[in-house]
């Protein structure tokens, strides 16, 4: 168990998947945190407890099996969907649950800008407050924010993993198109 200050702890499971350690937090609600591409079970446990508090780590239930293999079949390139799974977003905004809710219907291998997702969610000048919601994602590959582009086809920003080359790598696995960003000269 990860100490923290949290009072109850959630339930966690752990696997290694092609792009590094995978970690996924549960309650009653449904999956309360993701984190993935991290260099270890424990790096990836750290990032979960940072966000969550105590993280009970356990064996999953058959249902967060289902949702463990899918994420690695996810990140082995094979196209998996999370549209229908429970999401415990109680600690979100109302626009950020807004912003996660219409992100999960981009399907596998296609992206939609910024801008676009802004005006979806009925705020169509807010493509940074859209990019502050999904730099807080809780919920990376459920909620897929590396769908997510800038208005040039670049890919913007991304805090999972290597950051940048994270994100190339989830769109090429999908067969998305993006622009490729530029080799420093």
């Amino acid at each position: 168990m990860i100490p923290s200050s949290s009072p109850s702890p959630l339930r966690c499971a752990v696997a290694d998947t092609r792009l590094g350690a995978l970690a996924v937090a549960w309650n009653s609600r449904g999956v309360a945190g993701v984190s993935f591409a991290e260099p270890s079970s424990e790096a990836a446990l750290r990032t979960l407890s940072g966000a969550h508090g105590e993280l009970e780590v356990t064996t999953p239930s058959r249902r967060e099996r289902v949702l463990l293999d899918g994420l690695a079949r996810m990140l082995a390139g094979e196209r998996v969907e999370f549209e229908d799974e429970p999401l415990d977003d109680s600690t979100c905004s109302k626009f950020q649950r807004a912003v996660y809710r219409e992100l999960r219907r981009v399907p596998w291998g296609e992206t939609v800008d910024y801008g676009t997702l802004a005006a979806r969610v009925d705020r169509p000048h807010g493509a940074r407050a859209v990019g502050q919601a999904l730099r807080k994602n809780p919920f990376p590959l459920v909620v897929p924010c590396h769908r997510v582009l800038a208005s040039t086809g670049h890919l913007g920003g991304f805090s999972a993993g290597q950051g940048a080359l994270t994100k190339a790598r989830l769109l090429t696995l999908e067969g998305a198109a993006f622009c490729a960003p530029r080799a420093n000269p």
